[in-house]
């Protein structure tokens, strides 16, 4: 049971306490201050394949997000010069629709001939479920010569 401490009438007063890492009870003060740890989550990292000739990621590698959002995308060297749009599904990976940001534009990563690696904005992906990629824009997709994997960087909001 745990005994409040008590002002002067018999009411409870509140105490500014945390429990260390031994389970011992300390009080906070002015100078000792609420211990504070930050823990930096690993990314979740996903492997986004095109199939040769193809135009949409293999349905094999649509991402679930699950709560995550893209926070980095590495496109190869075997990547056709294109660049890169988002569909997503809220169904389970069965409708797709392609996705724009809230002006109505198509989000556009700028993917070149690959080789490089593209910060995404975790902003843009707040909300989403399924995610695949496509190469090219809405009505000019572009075929990728060869079979190529893209690796999705993902991480939980806020870490």
């Amino acid at each position: 049971m745990t005994v409040l401490p008590r002002d002067e009438n018999g009411e409870p007063i509140q105490v500014n306490a945390f429990t260390d890492g031994a389970g011992a009870v300390a009080k906070v003060t002015p100078t000792s201050g609420l211990p504070v740890t930050h823990v930096q989550a690993a990314p979740t990292i996903y492997t986004i394949s095109f199939d040769a000739a193809g135009t949409v990621s293999t349905a094999a590698t649509y991402v679930f997000l699950n709560g995550l959002v893209p926070v980095r995308l590495v496109v190869p060297s075997g990547w056709t010069s294109a660049d890169i749009t988002i569909q997503c599904s809220a169904d389970g990976a069965t409708s797709w629709r392609d996705y724009y940001d809230s002006t109505g534009n198509v989000i556009v990563l700028k993917a070149g001939a690959g080789n490089r690696s593209i910060a995404l904005n975790p902003q843009d992906f707040l909300g989403l479920m399924h995610i695949r990629l496509r190469s090219g824009l809405p009505g000019s997709t572009v075929a990728q010569v060869n079979a190529v994997s893209l690796t999705l960087y993902a991480a939980p909001i806020g870490a």
